[in-house]
């Protein structure tokens, strides 16, 4: 589901980033405040690039058919939510085509092949997920799997912050 070899090397201690209702930031460990547990959110985002020598098709094929499922098998029941989202065409900022009604029609290129965000229920979840990946047959059907699509090195994982609210429109007079 996400290259668990990074995961297992870059996070061996499970250090999570807390967000306290004041907005400060810092690191703890999976044991947090209570204060900190209602605002902390366990989602963890994921950027994928596939191997050069496969097609946008083939890649999106695999990940859903193959990677997703094999995943699933081992930590989906720690998951609350899990959405992949595939960039399309786009158009980079310095550009008249998105504002022109035009998004799309050229193609500035995207660095990933697709954004993949896991919401775990709690720290809790994240901490017994890594334990499975730590299993030595957990550990090589996902590392083996991902070497079929995935251009490793190329790939991003981690904790990310969640600000969510009303939306822009609320922002500036909207209903």
């Amino acid at each position: 589901m996400f290259p668990v070899c990074a995961w297992s090397r870059r996070f061996p201690n499970i250090v999570l980033r807390a967000i306290s209702r004041s907005g400060a930031t810092g690191s703890t460990a999976i044991s947090l405040r209570n204060e900190d547990k209602a605002a902390m959110k366990t989602k963890f985002m994921v950027l994928l690039k596939r191997r050069p020598d496969l097609t946008p098709a083939q890649f999106r094929d695999h990940y859903e058919n193959r990677h997703v499922p094999l995943g699933t098998k081992f930590i989906g029941h720690l998951l609350v939510d899990f959405k992949r989202h595939y960039p399309g065409a786009m158009a980079d900022f310095s550009s008249d085509e998105w504002s022109n009604g035009r998004m799309g029609d050229g193609d500035a290129g995207c660095a990933y092949d697709a954004i993949s965000v896991y919401e775990f229920r709690d720290e809790a979840a994240i901490a017994e997920m890594t334990e499975i990946l730590k299993r030595p047959e957990v550990y090589t059907a996902l590392s083996e799997d991902e070497n079929r699509f995935l251009n490793r090195p190329a790939c991003r994982m981690g904790l990310c912050d969640v600000i969510e609210g009303a939306g822009m429109t609320s922002l500036v007079g909207g209903s």
